[in-house]
């Protein structure tokens, strides 16, 4: 982004005027502020910054949080994100995807992450709140499982009202999520967990105010070091924000666990603690910070390479090209790590009907060489790439034999895209009449060990397919 482009920030209608100078002071680019109170609010909102983009706004900033909603009346930053997904804006923070986990699936990401949890449970009954407070020892947290709904929390100290308390909290808000905490908030701190360049902890703040930095300053700093890495990498997926709570376990004040978590936290607050003690040695400034979100929301959303259009030539319906010029060896489609359906040939077979046979034998490709394993269309039509044969394609797979398709030669903006099917069908395509009119046109097309040899690791298949038959 050039520093003469503006950014729209999106946030709760309660945000204070205090709250929103601090973050136009650390924002190194003009900020515009919308304030939005309901969902109403926020779709017109949405629906000026899509009017105003790209020309005026090179991003929009979230600091809608999951603090509001619910009977809190405001907008919660899974819905904001929701909006600003499908309208296909560049956003800071947490995806939707993110921000749409339930808290106990953020409970086990965060095991696996190897965060130590404290003894909690999840209740989603009568019966199992009863247990989880015959189990668990006040005093505990109490959290709703679904984000989107706005954020509920409360708490217990007092071990006879505790099994009340949860059974109220299930009837008001459907599953809720309980965990033991320690009572003492001496070493507790605030880690602000950032992805982006920071990819970690970038604040650590202690919850109780210190003159001086305290004697165990330095192991709360590297608890939260590490803790905060883990969080980046395995729940927040190096992209977006999340307040992070450590506290020292009750029988051991030397080590440090889980004790709370928010994503998308209520940033103005930590931008403005900067004179408060950090136990961070090497924390990023707030300027920076900002700056970091910024241009990870434009590498999360970078300019399409191609786009669907209905061709002139009704015989060949619709097809991709270029959304932008392309040079030679630029990525087409980025497919490493992306996920495909699949099937195999032999479910297919036994349980499909004819028409569904019939786009298995147009559309699918192997993922193997024995014709066992295919990929197919995928039920989200923004996942299709109707692409079309050629052979003299100018797209082609990278090397060697990798998923991702990059340009064979320089494609003009407008130009149609096409890729060799002999480079990635057996003989399960149903063979079909070319129309691509090169000079080097096969005419018949079907599965063709010459033709895939010319193209050696610029293929997806790594050898000749085994014999297979359209179905």
């Amino acid at each position: 982004m050039s520093t003469s482009e503006r950014v729209a920030v999106v946030h709760n209608a309660a945000t204070t005027c205090e709250q929103l100078d601090g973050f136009q002071c650390v924002c190194p680019y003009a900020c515009d502020f919308f304030p939005v109170k309901d969902t109403a609010q926020l779709q017109c909102v949405v629906q000026h910054i899509c009017a105003s983009s790209p020309s005026v706004y090179g991003a929009v900033i979230n600091l809608c949080t999951d603090g509001s909603g619910g009977a809190n009346g405001g907008v919660t930053a899974a819905l904001a994100t929701l909006f600003f997904h499908h309208a296909s804006l560049p956003y800071t923070g947490c995806r939707a995807a993110t921000l749409n986990y339930s808290f106990d699936m953020l409970l086990m990401m965060l095991y696996y992450a190897d965060v130590p949890l404290p003894s909690f449970a999840l209740v989603n009954s009568v019966e199992a709140a009863r247990r989880a407070a015959h189990r668990l020892k006040a005093p505990v947290k109490i959290r709703n499982t679904c984000g989107l709904l706005g954020l509920y929390r409360d708490c217990c100290t007092v071990q006879d009202g505790m099994e009340a308390m949860l059974e109220r909290g299930f009837r008001e808000h459907g599953k809720i999520v309980v965990w033991e905490v320690n009572p003492s908030k001496e070493r507790a701190v605030h880690v602000l967990v950032a992805g982006g360049s920071v990819k970690g902890a970038a604040a650590v703040i202690p919850v109780e105010s210190f003159s001086a930095a305290p004697l165990w300053a330095a192991q709360a700093g590297e608890a939260a070091q590490r803790f905060g890495a883990a969080v980046s990498r395995y729940v927040l997926y190096d992209c977006g924000v999340a307040s992070l709570t450590l506290n020292t376990m009750k029988e051991n004040p030397d080590k440090w666990c889980f004790e709370d978590l928010v994503l998308n936290p209520a940033l103005p607050p930590f931008l403005l603690q900067e004179a408060a003690p950090n136990f961070l040695l090497a924390a990023p400034t707030a300027a920076e910070l900002v700056a970091s979100l910024l241009a990870e929301s434009r590498k999360l959303h970078p300019t399409p390479t191609f786009e669907i259009k209905l061709h002139e030539d009704s015989r060949k319906g619709y097809h991709l090209c270029a959304a932008k010029a392309l040079r030679k060896g630029d990525i087409v489609f980025e497919d490493e790590c992306r996920t495909f359906a699949m099937v195999t040939r032999s479910h297919v077979e036994r349980h499909w009907d004819e028409p569904l046979k019939k786009t298995f034998s147009e559309y699918a490709w192997p993922l193997d060489s024995e014709g066992h394993v295919y990929a197919i269309w995928e039920e989200d039509p923004h996942r299709w790439r109707p692409i079309n044969h050629s052979c003299d394609p100018n797209c082609v797979f990278a090397a060697p034999h990798s998923l991702n398709v990059i340009a064979a030669r320089e494609i003009a903006a407008g130009e149609d895209l096409s890729m060799d099917y002999a480079t990635f069908c057996d003989g399960t395509m149903k063979p079909f009449e070319c129309l691509c009119g090169a000079a080097c046109c096969r005419g018949m097309i079907s599965a063709d060990p010459s033709s895939l040899a010319k193209y050696g690791e610029n293929s997806w298949l790594r050898k000749v397919p085994s014999e297979v038959k359209p179905l």
